[in-house]
């Protein structure tokens, strides 16, 4: 009768020689150890006694192909960090127009020209990236403030 395994190995039948199988049943014996224990301490020490500048070239190498996933991300985040300022700069430049655009839609409402303020609105309104009825209700708004 079989025992079951203690560690949740499983069986697995080998063919081996006479002679590897008495050496297995004598050093399992000297080292008071099972025969499957035996092995198991052999694939062990070998495992042990790998070249370590194997093991090492291994984990240089994966080091360094994730330093280079890193510079790659470094570099991605510079260029958004460009296009942001690019687009801060440009929303900047935005809000600079937009006093110009609301004197000019002012000037046009003084002289009771309602259709070029309209035109001068729609004209501003691609530059400033703000609505037309914005701009015409901004300036009316300051018409009436400043009591003209």
């Amino acid at each position: 009768m079989v025992r079951p395994s203690k560690k949740g190995g499983k069986k697995v039948m080998f063919y081996l020689s006479e002679e590897t199988i008495e050496s297995i049943k004598i050093s399992s014996g000297i080292h008071d150890l099972s025969m499957s224990g035996y092995i198991d301490f052999i694939i062990s020490n070998a495992r042990l006694s790998e070249n370590p500048m194997k093991k090492l070239k291994i984990i240089t190498s994966k080091k360094e192909e994730l330093q280079e996933r890193v510079r790659g991300l470094e570099i991605e985040e510079k260029k958004a960090i460009e296009n942001a300022s690019k687009e801060h700069e440009w929303q900047e430049e935005l809000r600079k127009q937009k006093p110009k655009a609301i004197q000019a839609i002012m000037k046009a409402l003084l002289r009771n020209d309602t259709n070029l303020a309209q035109e001068y609105a729609k004209t501003w309104q691609t530059r400033t990236s703000t609505p037309a009825i914005e701009l015409i209700s901004e300036a009316m708004s300051k018409l009436k403030n400043s009591g003209v």
